[in-house]
């Protein structure tokens, strides 16, 4: 099925322009690309700022399956984005995913993921909205944000051709979310995920509301629930945000 591709130079959020494109282009699969938004989202109704520079993208993606079958898309398509910014890019630090959709340099966010299905519409929709923090310096993100960031002009000292990482993007989150309709691929997907998961082997806590649990990460299940191990017991959550790492032994992957 082809794309349909919508650019624009300012919007207020690709992801909330693709939900209003759906609607005039059913069943469709639809790329929207803005140069900057003006109320980019994150998890948890988050603001993320957008400035020039930055790779700000929606693909639309019509589904079949189940919601359960796509629990861990935020995880595929972080995957996705880190083999598109390697594709495209030469970094010597450190690229990781950050359960449940954070992309870290070096222990810094350089993008971020928010996947959203749509059950309302027929077929039901998946919206997998990107931010990658590139051709601008950090302090074109402000001072306000709960993470420090960082972009990848920072880390290389050179312009990302963004057009190119824009298209290695799309065709990687476009080939992860097909992906999970073959369950050997996503199984691929899955394995490369945990070799790329920051903080595997360390002890963390994982907040959800007002509880909290702690335990060494080991990694991310099939269905994209990580996996915890304490006191010989073992936490599998959904959901959370990753509050506290305390270093692992020697040899575990660091974000």
């Amino acid at each position: 099925m082809e794309t349909l591709a919508f650019h624009y130079d300012s919007i207020d959020s690709t992801s909330d322009q693709a939900r209003r494109l759906a609607a005039k282009h059913p069943g469709r699969r639809l790329l929207v690309t803005a140069t900057t938004q003006t109320q980019g989202r994150g998890r948890s109704g988050r603001s993320w700022r957008s400035p020039p520079g930055g790779a700000w993208l929606t693909v639309t993606w019509p589904t079949t399956a189940p919601p359960e079958h796509y629990r861990p898309t935020p995880l595929l398509v972080g995957e996705a984005v880190l083999t598109a910014i390697t594709d495209t890019t030469t970094i010597d630090g450190q690229l990781l995913i950050k359960w449940p959709n954070d992309i870290l340099l070096d222990n810094q966010k350089v993008a971020g993921v928010l996947c959203e299905l749509d059950m309302t519409n027929d077929p039901p929709l998946l919206f997998a909205g990107v931010g990658i923090n590139a051709n601008f310096l950090p302090d074109a993100l402000g001072d306000d944000l709960r993470r420090t960031p960082t972009t990848l002009l920072a880390a290389t000292g050179r312009p990302v051709d963004l057009p190119t990482l824009i298209q290695h993007t799309t065709e990687r989150i476009q080939a992860a979310l097909g992906a999970l309709d073959t369950p050997d691929q996503t199984q691929n997907f899955i394995e490369r995920i945990n070799q790329h998961l920051a903080w595997i082997g360390h002890t963390i806590t994982v907040t959800r509301g007002r509880d909290a649990v702690r335990g060494v990460l080991k990694g991310v299940e099939p269905d994209g629930r990580l996996r915890l191990e304490a006191d010989r017991q073992t936490h599998l959550l959904d959901a959370g945000e990753v509050q506290e790492v305390t270093p692992g032994p020697a040899g575990a992957a660091t974000g």
